[in-house]
């Protein structure tokens, strides 16, 4: 199977958030819930979701904390603005909702 690039990686989950929103808003409140049972169900879930995609990313050596650390902060600089979407459009003047605008947004996010 064909690894991706950072970008294409980033794409291929912004696009998969956007169609999967309500879900996504879901698990995150999960996430920030003070039920430890149901934080670590959902982590566990989340966890081997995301380790089948970072083996497809190109660069294929988030082995490091920082590696990890890296990662964690491109995936947060996607699914944060993607759930308050109608918030950035709002605030920043930017609409990911646009194609051509998301695809900028990722490639700068991808190449920092």
């Amino acid at each position: 199977s064909k690894n991706y690039s950072m970008e294409e990686f980033l794409n291929s989950y912004c696009e998969m958030i956007l169609e999967n929103r309500d879900l996504f808003k879901k698990i995150f409140s999960c996430l920030i819930s003070d039920n430890s049972e149901i934080v670590n169900k959902v982590s566990e879930y989340v966890n081997g979701k995301i380790g089948k995609v970072i083996s497809k990313i190109e660069t294929d050596r988030v082995q490091t904390v920082e590696e990890k650390m890296r990662y964690f902060q491109k995936m947060a600089g996607i699914i944060y603005p993607v759930l308050i979407i109608e918030g950035v459009k709002n605030m920043f003047g930017f609409d990911l909702a646009d194609k051509d605008i998301r695809k900028k947004y990722i490639n700068i996010l991808a190449n920092q």
